[in-house]
């Protein structure tokens, strides 16, 4: 494989044109070396990497000096590894505002590890460069979230069904390494590349005092990925006490190793004191730290259940990575009723999206326009939540009712049935589309179900209320 063009590339060279300084973060091996330094040409900026002893050791002796040796336009890869360069960065911008002075990497959160002292607020653009999208590897663009952000059900048809077909992603992930590997040599690549974190890595992203616990705790949430966090048991499991997991945990998501959903509610401080979900940052290092091979994940719904919603929840924050505005990833659930993923625009747009997985699906539904979610080789289930003014709306049409419920719509209460509501707010709907899930993250173009164009009005889908 070549190299692989980043979608979020022209969003690093914009922030460069306006930024004094820019901190491109992400997991170890998802690419952000290779980025920089084919950015390096077009930005007319020099390449140093503390990961080489002599430029680590100037760097740590001397961080003014190193720093005032320096041209404007450097990319110092792996910051993290000299804290107390960030101190000397923001001496050297206070006194020139001058955008694009230095491009930053790190494979940690920068803003959370309590050894560096100032993380450059006011001075630094953020950027977050995950491992490799579907559509990367694919080589064409995604609009999945653009699309059902403005209000539109996608699908798409033609796709390969079943669980067979896609399972080959999932178990192979998106680290660049990992995509040019056989089975067996990725097994050893994700093998060495946790212990070489657990080793190195973990104790300069926190106060640690026992790294093996903290090798332990993420092989506990790999198998539990999509669970809640329960703090207490993944400390009893891993040896260690409930206030020490949490902790451990908050270092493993500042090596963007474990991603954080908390719970969605329309009152905001709620959100802060669920339990959140927790998952592991790639499906393919998932699989790997689980056991799991191409057979075991076909077979074994469980596992593929969790594999597939692992899969879905951060191939959407990838994409996110690159958007215009920021995007925030929650989870829902109140009793039995749960949406896995809730995803939020700033204007307080919000799409919830839940994944299935079955092995197959009966053929005689295969032509059927709208099938039952429970029969769906694959499924992506969409609600779409107006803004808040038009939620108010909403709640006034449909009358009072129990507030734990989700403001646009039920489908029935008391008191008999609820009419759907008509443009623009809609009912909560799920809407099958079988063996397609993967697609959809990957899909240039959309059509609605019927193949009427996107831009084509039609009536809501007959599709099974969500409630």
């Amino acid at each position: 494989m070549g190299y692989v063009e980043r979608a979020l590339a022209p969003t690093v060279i914009d922030a460069m044109g306006e930024a004094r300084v820019v901190a491109l973060l992400g997991p170890r091996q998802s690419g952000k070396t290779t980025l920089v330094r084919a950015l390096s040409g077009p930005l007319a900026a020099a390449y140093l990497t503390l990961d080489d002893e002599p430029v680590r050791s100037l760097a740590q002796g001397d961080p003014a000096g190193f720093i005032a040796g320096l041209t404007a336009g450097t990319v110092i890869d792996e910051v993290q590894r000299a804290p107390d360069l960030l101190l000397a960065i923001k001496s050297r911008v206070d006194r020139d505002d001058t955008p694009g002075q230095f491009l930053l990497t790190g494979s940690a959160n920068l803003r959370r590890i309590p050894s560096i002292a100032d993380a450059l607020p006011g001075r630094a653009d953020y950027l977050t460069l995950f491992p490799f999208t579907q559509g990367e590897l694919a080589g064409r663009p995604e609009r999945f979230l653009e699309t059902v952000l403005a209000g539109k059900a996608p699908s798409i048809s033609g796709a390969p069904t079943g669980r067979g077909a896609y399972v080959d992603r999932i178990v192979t992930g998106g680290f660049p390494e990992a995509t040019r590997r056989s089975p067996a040599a990725r097994a050893r690549f994700f093998n060495g590349y946790v212990e070489s974190i657990v080793d190195r890595d973990v104790a300069d992203a926190g106060r640690v005092r026992d790294a093996q616990s903290v090798g332990t705790l993420l092989r506990l949430v790999a198998a539990r990925s999509g669970s809640l966090a329960r703090y207490d048991g993944l400390g009893r499991d891993a040896g260690i006490d409930g206030k020490t997991a949490k902790s451990y945990l908050d270092v493993l998501e500042r090596l963007f190793l474990v991603r954080v959903r908390r719970p969605w509610h329309t009152n905001l401080g709620k959100r802060q004191v669920k339990a959140p979900k927790l998952y592991i940052a790639d499906p393919g290092l998932m699989a790997s730290m689980v056991g799991a091979d191409l057979l075991r994940v076909r077979d074994d719904d469980g596992l593929a259940g969790a594999l597939f919603e692992t899969f879905v929840a951060v191939e959407l924050e990838r994409q996110a990575s690159w958007m215009p505005s920021p995007i925030s990833f929650w989870h829902y659930r109140d009793g039995d009723r749960e949406i896995d993923i809730m995803i939020e625009a700033p204007s307080g747009e919000v799409v919830g999206i839940g994944s299935q997985s079955r092995r197959n699906r009966a053929p005689d539904r295969l032509q059927r326009p709208h099938p039952s979610p429970r029969a769906a080789g694959r499924a992506i289930s969409l609600w779409h939540r107006c803004s808040t003014a038009a939620n108010r709306r909403c709640r006034s049409q449909t009358g009072s009712g129990p507030s734990r419920w989700p403001p646009c719509g039920r489908p029935e209460r008391a008191s008999g049935a609820l009419e759907p509501l008509r443009e623009p707010l809609r009912r909560p709907y799920r809407c099958a589309m079988p063996g397609q899930a993967l697609s959809l993250l990957e899909a240039p173009s959309i059509e609605r179900d019927g193949g009427r164009s996107a831009s084509t009005p039609a009536r809501p889908p007959r599709c099974s209320p969500t409630w």
